[in-house]
């Protein structure tokens, strides 16, 4: 999955969770929220559900987490929309990338001076 992230970073579009949905089926998205729950993580199969503040998705890996992730961190997550199961009706992300966002504390420091 990994050798796929620079073909997705090209065709990805930033999207709000709010403006996923049955039209967007198929496209490749980036989404960013925080992490709300993490779940078959024991399986290295894990499905992490995310909000952005305009809604909440599910974004399924089909493989392990390449770095630690925690319930309340915010991340960045680039994928692809399918139907979410068991809820056929639902959208969720397919996801081949997540990657932890954090904040520089030093441009933060260099910004207010």
């Amino acid at each position: 999955y990994s050798s796929a992230t620079p073909l997705y970073e090209e065709k990805a579009r930033f999207h709000k969770v709010s403006n996923i949905n049955s039209n967007t089926l198929g496209e490749a998205v980036k989404i960013r929220g925080t992490v709300e729950r993490i779940s078959f993580r024991w399986l290295n199969r894990p499905w992490l559900k995310i909000n952005d503040g305009t809604g909440a998705i599910s974004a399924i890996l089909f493989t392990s987490l390449q770095e630690s992730l925690a319930v309340g961190e915010q991340v960045e997550v680039l994928g692809t929309v399918i139907r979410a199961f068991p809820h056929r009706k639902a959208q969720a992300i397919s996801a081949i990338n997540v990657k932890k966002l954090t904040l520089n504390p030093l441009k933060q420091v260099q910004g207010q001076g």
